[in-house]
């Protein structure tokens, strides 16, 4: 099943849904409703400054997207150590990577990884498919029972 994420423009106020992106992925694009520029990191939709984006110079576009990263960043990273407590740090002191079953032992990391999936071109979609499917289904995927129909 496909996973949605509600999102609100922070320009425009309008809401939508959008795919889940991969974790740690950052979008860039236009609101659809205001065509300005936003960001999506983490769940969360940020501002951009179109002209900043669009006329500056590569090292004035990373340095705007990295400054509204960052401030995002800052802001939740604030909100957990403010909720940080004695009861919480007490093991911290005992915390070794061994210990974390969250970090991958060395092991996994050296292990060859799979060969890649081969592609048969034979089951790829047509043109034809792509049609219908703007046609009939892409006006009706926001219907509730039509989208559970097909996907769960």
């Amino acid at each position: 099943m496909l996973s949605m994420v509600e999102v609100k423009c922070p320009h425009c106020g309008v809401r939508g849904q959008i795919m889940l992106p991969p974790l740690g992925a950052i979008i860039v694009g236009p609101c659809p409703n205001c065509d300005e520029l936003v960001v999506v990191f983490c769940g969360r939709v940020l501002p951009l400054n179109k002209d900043t984006m669009v006329n500056g110079t590569p090292e004035q576009k990373h340095e705007h997207l990295k400054s509204v990263l960052v401030d995002f960043m800052d802001d939740r990273i604030r909100k957990v150590v403010d909720q940080l407590t004695p009861e919480v740090t007490e093991g911290l002191h005992d915390y070794t990577p061994e210990n974390d079953d969250y970090v991958p032992s060395s092991d996994t990391l050296t292990e060859p990884s799979a060969p890649a999936a081969i592609i048969d071109e034979s089951k790829a979609i047509t043109d034809n498919e792509i049609d219908k499917f703007i046609r009939f289904d892409l006006p009706r995927i926001d219907n509730k029972d039509y989208f559970r129909a097909i996907f769960e």
